[in-house]
């Protein structure tokens, strides 16, 4: 059945539950939008306006949001580009006077970096543009991916709300992997979804390479992709599917480099969770299973989803597409998709509990969602009959819109000030940098002092190999002959920086036979009230 509103034609049930009705979806809102749906316009000016979002502050120094996780790829990128792309060995500048080897996802965007290096130079805004470049990608699959579940104007909402929600915007131009792993994971859903339904050979190979990727880019929220694309085939074949060969080819071959990857990072990787999460001790280190039982676990969750992952509004969408997502034939795939999800992060909830970028692979599937709950509404007798009454009530519509306005305007504002700001993480690293460079000769490693922080940031804009004191008490019992140990060793030079976390500054000032010791034994480079210099050579 059809509902008729006032003004235009809504799409039945019946109409979204069918693919091959999706195309003729109907609208007489309005002469313009209409030409601008059918002439593909509408997704071009989404992708404009998401390609101006992404390029506020592209030039800025990665010590906004996730500063460590962003010097961490740039600075494998670097090392990548001076060992020739060995990307069998991705290395950091961290472990010094250790090589390095830092076994997290296969460095595909750091090797990308690299490569672009040999062209420009090292320069941080290669890391941005790359991450915009896989996002907008990834926009127009999320777009075809919606194709196959909602009409054309549904896929667009969808599409948009993908593209512009708060945390999509600042990892589609931060360096993080996130945009790549969402790139290759709708991409990979989208070919099996066009193959299961025309069988087309390019469409299979495509998808298996794209989750291949996706596994290789970022391991546990690509892994559970399996189960979204295990309900396409079953969808497509049922239990027959248990005969085929492609099916097992298809999962085998998608496993199988990630797999390897694994088991190479076991024979060359640090034994540090922390740096190799291939291993036993990584599930430690993601809080399992004792974060399950916190209540902060589902707090920090549940805000970063409803503020900035999906904000409010998407979220009670979501609540009313679950629910409508089973009347479409690919239902079990939506549903899939979620229980998908909610894996995910219950495999990794200390990680979910401390990194916003951790709820990034929730955004596609709260979007397609809200496509799904958009149309039950504007199907349903009761909806059509409050947005008419409102559509009568203009001042009614103005003072409802007004603090949704404010509050969407206040939540954009937050993550602005917050995320966007390369002052509040790391204040000096750049300063610091520039002094060492130029005061501190480029051979073995410097001892840094940096307390309740990992060293990765200051060590990148220093471009010297660190060995890092991050513990108070580790710093507070640091005496001159362990520098003399560590300068016989390689050291050449100490560096104590402040943190927001801890002043490295006032806990070497207060081991005042340290820093006696610093003064009479070697030059004082710089004293200022926020970092120490000192060369041992």
């Amino acid at each position: 059945m059809t509902i008729r509103g006032s003004k235009e034609t809504i799409l039945s049930r019946d109409m979204i539950a069918s693919p091959d009705h999706a195309t003729k979806v109907l609208t007489k809102s309005s002469l313009w939008f209409t030409r601008l749906v059918k002439g593909r316009m509408a997704l071009w000016l989404i992708l404009l306006l998401a390609l101006a979002a992404r390029l506020y502050s592209v030039n800025a120094p990665l010590t906004d949001g996730g500063q460590e996780r962003q010097t961490q790829v740039a600075m494998i990128a670097r090392n990548l580009y001076r060992d020739n792309l060995n990307m069998l060995y991705p290395r950091m500048d961290t472990s010094a006077p250790e090589a390095g080897y830092t076994m997290l996802e296969f460095p595909i965007q750091s090797a990308l970096m690299a490569i672009i290096y040999y062209l420009v130079g090292v320069q941080d805004i290669v890391g941005r543009l790359i991450t915009i470049a896989f996002s907008l990608a990834s926009i127009v699959l999320m777009y075809w991916l919606a194709r196959c579940f909602l009409p054309e104007r549904g896929a667009l909402l969808s599409t948009a709300i993908y593209a512009f929600t708060p945390m999509s915007i600042y990892f589609g131009r931060a360096v993080f992997p996130e945009a790549l792993l969402l790139f290759f994971s709708l991409g990979a859903l989208y070919f099996l979804i066009r193959w299961s339904e025309g069988s087309k050979a390019r469409d299979y190979w495509l998808s298996l390479i794209f989750v291949a990727m996706a596994f290789l880019v970022k391991a546990p929220p690509g892994l559970v992709m399996i189960l979204p694309l295990s309900a396409v085939w079953w969808v497509r074949w049922r239990q027959a599917l248990l005969r085929r060969a492609d099916f097992y080819f298809y999962f085998g071959c998608a496993v199988l480099p990630i797999a390897l990857w694994a088991i190479w990072s076991a024979q060359i990787g640090p034994s540090d969770p922390g740096w190799n999460p291939y291993q036993i001790g990584a599930i430690r280190r993601w809080g399992i299973p004792g974060a399950w039982f916190t209540p902060t676990f589902y707090f920090w969750v549940s805000r970063s989803l409803v503020v900035m992952a999906l904000t409010p509004l998407v979220v009670l969408l979501d609540a009313v597409g679950l629910v409508e997502a089973s009347r479409h034939r690919l239902g079990i795939v939506v549903y899939a998709w979620v229980i998908a999800m909610i894996v995910f992060v219950f495999l990794t909830p200390g990680a979910q509990a401390t990194h916003w970028n951790y709820q990034v692979p929730l955004i596609p599937i709260g979007a397609l969602l809200a496509g799904f709950g958009v149309y039950s509404l504007a199907d349903s007798e009761r909806a059509l009959h409050i947005w008419e009454t409102l559509n009568q009530q203009r001042v009614v519509v103005l003072m409802l819109a007004v603090p949704v306005l404010l509050g969407y305007g206040a939540i954009y504002a937050v993550v602005i000030r917050d995320a966007y700001d390369i002052q509040k993480r790391v204040p000096v690293a750049l300063e610091v940098g520039k002094i060492v460079q130029k005061e501190i000769p480029n051979e073995g490693f410097l001892l840094l002092i940096q307390p309740r922080m990992v060293a990765t940031t200051q060590a990148y804009y220093m471009d010297r190999k660190v060995h890092s004191f991050g513990d108070p008490d580790q710093i507070a019992l640091l005496t001159g002959s362990e520098v003399d140990w560590w300068r016989a060793s390689g050291a050449s030079g100490v560096v104590v920086v402040d943190t927001p976390y801890g002043s490295g500054t006032e806990m070497v000032r207060n081991n005042p036979k340290l820093l006696s010791y610093l003064r009479m034994n070697y030059r004082t480079v710089i004293e200022t009230d926020h970092y120490l210099i000192y060369s041992l050579r």
